[in-house]
């Protein structure tokens, strides 16, 4: 839903109707409630997965500039709390890619990170989410992983042009 959400915002911007930007930040009110205190969102389906996470977190993004400061700290503080999580536990990747997110077991207990290299979850939590990290809070650390991340996702390319659906572990590509 977070790409929906975006899509409302980006309405909101070019037709300058209030209801697709209210709708928008009461999702993402909703959203800082779901946040669990390690940092991470469930998915709705058994695990954390960082690559619906970004979606999310995008969000958080793009309605920085049209909330209060307030909700613009609650934002920030979430992101942040996420991005520790993700640090915390590993899942940037030497490589600079970013991890799929939680491994869950038949009953869907969680039983450990899942580091392996993921193009979304690098996309989306590594270019976009410490990218916008960076310009927040102007510390290096948060630039390099973007940095990184953004490297690894340009190195998959295929000299067709086509960035490949890489999660090496599931054996997508």
């Amino acid at each position: 839903n977070g790409y929906h959400m975006r899509n409302l915002v980006a309405g909101y911007r070019i037709f300058g109707e209030r209801r697709y930007l209210d709708l928008a930040v009461a999702y993402a009110d909703h959203l800082l409630e779901l946040q669990s205190p390690r940092g991470y969102w469930g998915t709705g389906y058994g695990k954390i997965y960082l690559a619906d996470t970004g979606s999310a977190l995008g969000l958080f993004i793009v309605l920085h500039k049209h909330v209060d400061k307030e909700r613009q700290r609650k934002y920030f503080d979430a992101i942040g709390r996420y991005v520790k999580a993700i640090e915390a536990d590993g899942l940037i990747n030497p490589s600079g890619a970013i991890g799929t997110g939680w491994r869950t077991d038949k009953s869907g207990n969680i039983t450990g990170p899942y580091a392996d290299e993921y193009t979304i979850s690098s996309s989306l939590t590594g270019a976009e989410i410490f990218t916008w990290m960076f310009h927040r809070t102007k510390e290096d650390k948060y630039r390099r992983v973007a940095y990184r991340a953004l490297r690894w996702i340009l190195g998959t390319m295929r000299s067709d042009g086509v960035i490949p659906y890489v999660l090496a572990g599931e054996g997508g590509d």
